[in-house]
C-alpha cells in the first residue's frame, strides 16, 4: 500500500505576501506492504478449498443441464396486477401465464413473486401493485406471442394485469 500526500508551494508575489497556494504533485511519503494494511485484530482474506469445489462442480452442474436449443433467447416479463385481486386469482393470472408459455416451449420458465408494491404514478386509479417478474428462455416468435396476449385482454374479462414489460437479456 502506497500513501499519497500532496504538497503546497507559497507563490510569492512582489511585496513578499503569499497571495495563493498552488498545489503540487502528489509525492510518495511512505511505502506499506499490503500484508501490514490489516490491523492485527483482522487477518487477510482467503478462500477455502472448499468453496472452490463447491463452486466447480455447481458450474459442471450448470453446463451438463443447459439444452437449450440454437436461436433461443433469454427474456424476462414483468407483469404488475391489479391490488384488489385474491390470492386465489393472482394464482390463476400467473398460473394462465406460465401455461402460456410452456405451450410455446419456453424453457427454464422461473418466477419471482416480488408482492404488493407501490407504483410510482396511479394506473387506472391504483396506487399499488403485485409485481411477478417470469425469467425464461424462449425463441423470438415467442416473445412477440407474450406481447400480444399481453398487450389485448380477454374479452369480457377484467383487466386484471396493470402493466406489462418483456425484455431481452
Amino acid at each position: 500500500m502506497v500513501i499519497l500526500t500532496t504538497a503546497t508551494q507559497p507563490r510569492l508575489t512582489s511585496t513578499g505576501s503569499a497571495r495563493s497556494l498552488l498545489p503540487l504533485t502528489p509525492r510518495c511519503i511512505a511505502s506499506i506492504p499490503s500484508q501490514h494494511a490489516f490491523r492485527s485484530s483482522q487477518r487477510p482474506p482467503h478462500r477455502s478449498s472448499l468453496a472452490v469445489r463447491t463452486v466447480q462442480e455447481s458450474l459442471v452442474e450448470i453446463e451438463t443441464t443447459d439444452d437449450v436449443p440454437p436461436g433461443f433467447t433469454n427474456y424476462e416479463t414483468l407483469i404488475i396486477l391489479r391490488p384488489t385481486l385474491s390470492e386465489q386469482e393472482r394464482d390463476q393470472e400467473l398460473a394462465k401465464f406460465e401455461a402460456f408459455l410452456k405451450g410455446k416451449a419456453a424453457r427454464r420458465v422461473n418466477v419471482t413473486l416480488r408482492g404488493r408494491q407501490r407504483l410510482a404514478y396511479p394506473i387506472r386509479k391504483f396506487t399499488e401493485g403485485i409485481y411477478a417478474l417470469y425469467t425464461y428462455t424462449a425463441s423470438p416468435p415467442t416473445s412477440q406471442a407474450v406481447q400480444r396476449l399481453l398487450s389485448t385482454p380477454v374479452a369480457g374479462g377484467e383487466f386484471n394485469i396493470l402493466r406489462h414489460m418483456t425484455v431481452r437479456t
